[in-house]
């Protein structure tokens, strides 16, 4: 009885701490095996949170993407501000509008303003199988005007 009891209580913490490790914005997991074409595929909806360099989510909110043939995505997206940017700079990823981008094997590229010359918002990112997790970068003409990371977990 004891010993059932020790094997309940242990797992149950490794469940905790498998959460606890499942929430933060480091956690990882294994990358999407044989590519993004796998029977899961990419296509879908994603919450997604934006952090600024220092690790501060600052944006949360919906991402759709669909797969239009083996190597291109198109979708929408729709965004708010969910913090305070050190840089006052969150740049055109606050609100919503449609996505373009390509993904090759387990890498995945995306544009948030796909009908503006500069003004962007790219995501890169790798694919995971619960989701896509990578960086994000706001371009102007000037070049970077503000960096950090995201996370995109599926959501259906």
């Amino acid at each position: 009885m004891k010993i059932l009891h020790l094997v309940i209580v242990v797992g149950t913490m490794s469940l905790l701490c498998w959460h606890c490790a499942w929430d933060g914005p480091s956690f990882l997991g294994p990358k999407v095996s044989g590519g993004a074409n796998q029977n899961t595929g990419i296509g879908g909806v994603y919450l997604y949170s934006g952090y600024d360099a220092e690790g501060r989510q600052i944006v949360k909110g919906v991402i759709t993407i669909e797969v239009e043939d083996t190597s291109h995505v198109t979708g929408t997206w729709n965004l708010q501000k969910s913090g305070v940017d050190s840089l006052g700079r969150y740049g055109p990823q606050v609100g919503s509008g449609n996505l373009v981008g390509h993904f090759e094997g387990d890498k995945i590229g995306l544009n948030l303003n796909p009908d503006y010359i500069d003004n962007n918002v790219l995501l890169a990112g790798t694919i995971y199988y619960w989701g896509i997790s990578g960086a994000w970068n706001y371009i102007g003409f000037p070049g970077v005007l503000n960096q950090g990371t995201f996370r995109a977990v599926r959501s259906k």
